[in-house]
This record gives structure tokens, sequence and C-alpha cells, in this order.
């Protein structure tokens, strides 16, 4: 008669780490990608990585060449229905010598979007991306 084999755990933990180690990696670098497609999608994502580096001290805060980073949180929240919407949502940003993090928040009511709010934050540096302008703090609307 045949017993069933039985697995150990000392057997099968090198599968779960590995397992574990793949979902973290696979969760790191698709949020952010999550949050872009959605942008394309709703057509506000070249709006806003525009504003962020027509800002000259988005420069000052993470170094030339300020662009997205493909490693880190990322998340938000959009509702659209029609030619309407709101969106509310951060990235990972970094540029030459800083890393940071996006946030901003943006509307469409029947025509293209607009930012009403944002700033990218690197360290204790706040900076307003709507105004250009080193601020204490500035708070993004969140959709309720």
């Amino acid at each position: 008669m045949d017993h069933p084999k039985t697995l150990s755990l000392s057997s099968i933990a090198p599968l779960i780490l590995s397992s574990s180690i793949a979902l973290i990696v696979a969760v790191a670098f698709l949020t952010p990608l999550a949050g872009i497609l959605s942008g394309m999608l709703m057509d506000y994502y070249p709006g806003v990585i525009d504003k962020m580096t027509s800002c000259n001290k988005t420069e000052e805060l993470l170094g030339e060449n300020p662009r997205l980073a493909w490693f880190g949180l990322s998340y938000g929240f959009a509702k659209v229905e029609g030619s309407y919407g709101r969106v509310s949502w951060r990235f990972p940003v970094k540029g030459d010598d800083a890393r940071g993090s996006f946030s901003f928040f943006m509307e469409r009511h029947g025509g293209s979007w607009e930012m009403i709010g944002g700033n990218v934050k690197s360290g204790d540096e706040t900076l307003g991306i709507t105004t250009c302008r080193y601020q204490e703090k500035v708070e993004i609307p969140q959709i309720k």
C-alpha cells in the first residue's frame, strides 16, 4: 500500500520565498504603470507631466531631467462620466539628484483637464506645481 507523500516546510520554503519576492517586484513595477495607463486612457497624463516639468524649480528639487520613476508606490482614484471627471493620483518621480513623489488633483468639466492642485515632495521640501513655489504644506483634495 502506497502512503501519500507529505511536504515539509523546508522543502517548500524556497518556493514560498521566491514567489513572495516575485510578487513584491511585480507590484513595485506595475503600480506606477497602472497610473500611467489610467492617465493615457483618460487623456490627462501628458498635461500632468508637462505641468510638473514646466516648473523650473522641479529641477532645483530633483535635479536635471525630472521624470516619473518606474519603481515606487503609485496610487490614486479617477472618476469619469462622459466629458466630466475628477482625478487624484500620486506617482513616484525622480531627477538626476533625488527621488520624490508627485501628487495632483485634476478636474474636467466638458473640456480639457485642468490641474486644481499639485505638489512634488522630496525629503522635507514641498514644491507647489500650480504656483511653482516652495510651500510648507500643500493640501491635495481627496475624491470622496
